[in-house]
């Protein structure tokens, strides 16, 4: 479950249209640099420990409550300008191997 967003006024008319299934068109660091130009240089990522609200929960089918990971992400520019947020949790399953 992710999360992004840009200012409409440095990426005016971005659409869901220009993302593609699966290729390199599905990754919005290409489609941000193909549609308009913006060389991405690096992001900066925090990462916390959360528990899953109601809402999440019921979408990933998983308890409320459960822990996750969530990922914060800041995207720059070669010039050093702040251009996208993400964020996003993340849910990690251990296999248990048990032995007989």
């Amino acid at each position: 479950m992710e999360d992004w967003y840009a200012s409409c006024r440095r990426f005016p008319s971005l659409d869901r249209s220009y993302f593609k299934e699966s290729g390199l068109e599905q990754s919005t660091y290409y489609v941000i640099q193909k549609h308009y130009g913006v060389e991405l240089e690096r992001a900066e990522d925090t990462i916390d420990a959360v528990a899953l609200n109601f809402k999440e929960a019921r979408l990933l089918n998983m308890q409320e409550g459960m822990p996750a990971l969530l990922r914060t992400r800041v995207t720059y520019t070669k010039e050093d300008t702040p251009v996208m947020y993400s964020s996003g949790k993340y849910i990690i399953q251990l296999a248990m191997n048990r032995r007989a």
